[in-house]
């Protein structure tokens, strides 16, 4: 009896094929997200003290109620509409890296987050970028990123999973929120300034991306 050159072949293993099939499917799953590396492809040092530019920085509430459906706009809830004096910081105990909110309601542990959660830009950056980690502080919050690592936390937006890296000359962080939205931040140098691009996305809040644009602070 002779037999197939295919049925010769190693078959994969059911949970490698699962895995593979999820992501060319559009399952989330961690690993499935942006390649990230452990060194940037150009000399980059995003290090220094960044102030926010509001007056170039986008209005992220603004681009949400537009993308809002018409039959769901009618104006932002009281306090939500406008950027507090100095920017907005992260809630407590959430960290910079993903966005947090302005002042959020306040909420038990394990209740899905709000878009609300994902909007903030703080007043004030510091970013010390080493050899193989990033040290960011937001407002006084600080972060700390190893290049390439995936890492798991639990906070007031629920349990999630945060990898950071580099992407050609720009460090970014993508963090996956159990039940809420994948969060992407991308910082990157533009001249003499600091963009950071955060795009919020699924978890059944309406898409979001907006730009905030931080000047250097001069250290005497």
């Amino acid at each position: 009896m002779r037999m197939s050159r295919a049925s010769l072949l190693p078959r994969p293993k059911p949970l490698r094929l699962f895995a593979i099939l999820a992501c060319m499917s559009g399952i989330t799953l961690a690993g499935c997200g942006p390649r990230l590396n452990v060194k940037p492809e150009q000399v980059v040092d995003l290090s220094g003290q960044w102030q926010l530019n509001a007056s170039l920085s986008d209005d992220p509430r603004a681009l949400l109620e537009k993308s809002r459906p018409s039959g769901r706009r009618g104006g932002v809830p009281a306090g939500e509409g406008q950027r507090p004096p100095g920017g907005m910081g992260p809630p407590p105990g959430s960290g910079p890296g993903a966005p947090g909110g302005s002042a959020p309601a306040r909420r038990t542990a394990g209740e899905p987050a709000s878009i609300e959660d994902y909007l903030a830009q703080p007043g004030r950056l510091t970013i010390e970028q080493g050899l193989k980690e990033l040290r960011l502080v937001a407002d006084g919050s600080p972060t700390r990123f190893i290049y390439g690592e995936k890492f798991g936390t639990s906070s007031m937006r629920g349990v999630s999973e945060r990898r950071s890296g580099w992407e050609g000359s720009a460090f970014v962080t993508y963090e996956e929120v159990r039940e809420g939205p994948d969060v992407t931040c991308t910082y990157a140098l533009s001249g003499t300034r600091l963009i950071v691009s955060t795009d919020v996305s699924g978890g059944g809040v309406p898409r979001t991306s907006f730009r905030t644009v931080y000047d250097r602070v001069a250290v005497p």
